[in-house]
């Protein structure tokens, strides 16, 4: 396969990765380790790119192809990623719906009921005049 093609084929993979890394982040994922890769595959991909233009193909296309290898189940990692933090926000969201409402019912719940508490002890006490 010729270099050009090799590294153009690196680069929209690397160009995939980070769209997946950010759309993960947006999410709310921890993507601190994908960065780390990406940053690795790019490093590897700017050295197919500085072979490249070197008429070294032979480096280009081996320095590609690592920074495609590298990134292999990049994108897969970074969906679960952002499948765990949409579920965790979810969850978050449900507890502090469900703290909320369940706070309120208390809170009416008892404030009813020494309303009532009183209100029986002023009868009360107007019975006994």
């Amino acid at each position: 396969m010729e270099a050009r093609a090799v590294i153009t084929e690196a680069e929209v993979t690397v160009r995939d990765c980070y769209f997946a890394a950010v759309e993960a982040e947006r999410a709310g994922a921890n993507v601190t380790d994908l960065l780390a890769i990406l940053n690795d595959a790019g490093m590897l991909l700017s050295k197919a790119q500085l072979a490249f233009e070197k008429r070294d193909f032979d480096s280009a296309v081996n320095y590609a192809e690592q920074s495609r290898t590298k990134l292999g189940d990049f994108v897969s990692k970074a969906n679960v990623l952002k499948e765990a933090a949409t579920q965790e926000r979810h969850w978050d969201f449900m507890v502090n719906i469900s703290g909320s409402t369940i706070g309120t019912v208390a809170i009416i719940s008892v404030s009813l009921a020494v309303w009532f508490h009183f209100e029986k002890r002023e009868k009360a006490g107007k019975v006994a005049e």
